[in-house]
């Protein structure tokens, strides 16, 4: 990207192209780990400076979203390994692989949060059978919406 071009699709343009270029460099299997990471990363950055605006400041406060940081980019890419784990054993199976992926890959995901949250920050969301199954099912839900938009896309774009 020359200087011209950068002037015209702004700062923002320019780092996205930076971080999406360095992805391409790095081994195909290690790039879901990496979006992971850096997706729920920036989830629970978002999260916490709100709630660091909107409660009173104290030092218990910022040790939480500390801890709660650290422990949402490691279930980020611990996700991210499942992800690309099951991928590689069920791309041959074509759509329906591609489907089951997504619903593994959306549980992942989802209990890489709640699992962490429940027996590290003492949450209460996964306390009965139900929310364990409620919470795969919403996972599973996501991850095959994903997937459907993800085929629309190439399908749109090929």
């Amino acid at each position: 990207m020359n200087l011209n071009e950068s002037r015209k699709t702004g700062w923002l343009a320019g780092v996205i192209e930076q971080i999406l270029t360095s992805l391409a460099r790095l081994p195909q299997w290690i790039v879901p780990s990496v979006l992971g990471a850096a997706l729920l990363f920036i989830i629970t950055a978002m999260r916490g400076v709100v709630l660091l605006i909107t409660v009173p400041p104290s030092p218990q406060g910022a040790f939480a979203f500390l801890v709660a940081l650290v422990v949402a980019t490691s279930a980020g890419a611990v996700a991210g390994v499942i992800y690309a784990a099951s991928r590689s054993v069920l791309r041959p199976l074509g759509p329906v692989g591609d489907a089951l992926t997504g619903a593994l890959a959306g549980c992942a995901y989802v209990l890489a949060i709640l699992v962490p949250a429940k027996f590290l920050l003492g949450d209460d969301t996964l306390d009965t059978s139900e929310s364990w199954i409620i919470a795969c099912g919403f996972g599973a839900g996501f991850g095959v919406a994903c997937t459907i938009l993800y085929w629309y896309y190439r399908r749109r774009t090929s």
